[in-house]
């Protein structure tokens, strides 16, 4: 792995994922709106940086804090125009390019627990149906019931039977300073079919879907050099 991998799995951890995600999808308004979040979250972190120091702000050492500032004044404009969104856009793919890269196919079957707030998750799928997760998919293999910080604190519970050969990144595996959470798996996109459809077993748990992934995806990566202009 090399630094340029690094630093784009360390971005994909902040709302770079947004944008990421957002284009995987071919969502073209998720990415603005992601391009603009992202932006605005890098400024305010660059600031605390500069107040608290580069060690402290991110709890490294000085010299890694230097190259994570570094980082952040490098991909973040001052302001979000037509030249500086494709400017995203172009390094979002990279950063694509550079996770999928490192990503490492299982060599055993795994069970993957990935916890949705209801507002974004769809709850009415049936048994045999068959769906496209075309994006990054962050999980876990332990079982969370996560208490989100929004006042909607309920969720869907997907749980994954991933097979064996298929492509992940075991972000839990990662060195401190590049991962986003101890725990946390990054999924390559797959396709799946709905094995199983339950009611939560928790307060905020509405639905338990279970799914088995049946095929992995190809990344297609659709630019929008021209929508853009």
């Amino acid at each position: 792995m090399n630094s340029e991998q690094k630093e784009s799995i360390y971005f994909y951890g902040t709302n770079d994922y947004l944008i990421i995600n957002s284009i995987m999808w071919g969502n073209m308004q998720g990415a603005l709106n992601g391009i603009k979040v992202a932006n605005q979250d890098a400024k305010a972190v660059i600031k605390e940086a500069l107040e608290q120091g580069f060690d402290k702000r991110w709890g490294v050492s000085l010299e890694r804090g230097q190259e994570i500032f570094d980082a952040y004044k490098r991909r973040t404009p001052d302001e979000i125009n037509s030249v500086t969104i494709q400017e995203y856009i172009n390094r979002a793919e990279q950063d694509i390019k550079n996770i999928y890269a490192c990503m490492e196919k299982t060599d055993c079957e795994l069970i993957l627990y990935r916890n949705v707030r209801t507002k974004n998750a769809n709850s009415n799928y049936e048994i045999g149906e068959k769906i496209k997760l075309k994006s990054f998919s962050s999980s876990s293999m332990n079982i969370i019931d996560e208490s989100y910080s929004s006042k909607d604190k309920s969720y869907i519970q997907y749980v994954l039977k991933v097979p064996k050969g298929t492509p992940i990144l075991r972000m839990d595996k990662l060195p401190q300073d590049i991962r986003n959470e101890d725990d946390e798996i990054l999924l390559s996109p797959v396709e799946c079919v709905i094995t199983n459809v339950m009611d939560g077993k928790t307060e905020n748990c509405k639905k338990i879907i279970e799914l088995t992934v049946v095929k992995s995806l190809e990344i297609k990566l659709d630019t929008f050099i021209e929508k853009t202009k």
